[in-house]
């Protein structure tokens, strides 16, 4: 019997990502110009607290699923990116295992 590959790709193009300072911080400086005025300026601190309306949650969402799809991954793979380049030696570590 061949073995096949789950299609969870599908499904991970409509979920939404996390919002925690580090997908919010991955991506303040890529905000599409359409979307500037909706998600307003990024402080540096910025993490959850900073999303405050449905307006800001959907523009970041919007922000990330532009940048997924320019790259030709789920959403999901931000947060991921996120999380492996503000912590090296874990994502390190959780790859050897």
């Amino acid at each position: 019997m061949k073995y096949r590959r789950p299609r969870i790709t599908g499904l991970c193009g409509t979920c939404t990502s996390p919002l925690d300072s580090y997908s919010i911080q991955a991506v303040r400086n890529c905000i599409d110009a359409r979307l500037k005025e909706q998600i307003g300026h990024i402080p540096s601190s910025a993490g959850m607290g900073f999303v405050k309306t449905r307006e800001v949650y959907d523009g970041l969402q919007e922000t990330i699923r532009l940048l997924a799809e320019k790259a030709n991954v789920p959403p999901i793979a931000l947060d991921i990116l996120a999380w492996d380049e503000a912590h090296p030696k874990k994502a390190r570590d959780k790859k050897r295992k």
